[in-house]
């Protein structure tokens, strides 16, 4: 887990396996640092969901990624605003997640399992916005 959060980057913190069913790993690209990106597997309940943090560019993954999926608004999560896609043939489902954190885009992908809550799998990949210790 400490060499996944190491190229991960930024203090970035996984949840810990053991409080979850599942396990996370690393996919296919495992390197942050060499090609800008990093794919993760979480597998839990004989679900799989994929979550993808890669430095941002000129393209906006929300624009550019999984547009064959509808439009399904935005909410704010830990104060960071999370844009949501999912299926069109399912009025209101939300498979897909775009957020921006510390100069990285991330995408976590639900709908290679339908039917998992993408909203109690979300903060588990959020970056924790560090809190201020001075009052």
């Amino acid at each position: 887990m400490e060499e996944l959060e190491k190229k991960l980057g930024f203090g970035y913190t996984l949840f810990n396996e053991d409080a979850y069913p599942g396990t996370i790993v690393s996919k296919y690209d495992d390197s942050l640092g060499e090609t800008d990106g990093i794919l993760l597997e979480y597998t839990f309940d004989g679900f799989t969901v994929y979550v993808m943090k890669y430095e941002e560019g000129e393209i906006d993954a929300y624009d550019g990624w999984e547009t064959e999926y509808a439009e399904r608004g935005s909410e704010v999560i830990n104060g960071v605003e999370v844009r949501f896609r999912g299926q069109p043939m399912v009025p209101d489902y939300r498979g897909v997640a775009f957020w921006r954190q510390n100069g990285y885009q991330y995408i976590l992908n639900c709908e290679t399992a339908p039917g998992s809550d993408i909203m109690s799998l979300l903060p588990l990949f959020m970056e924790i916005p560090p809190h201020d210790d001075s009052n």
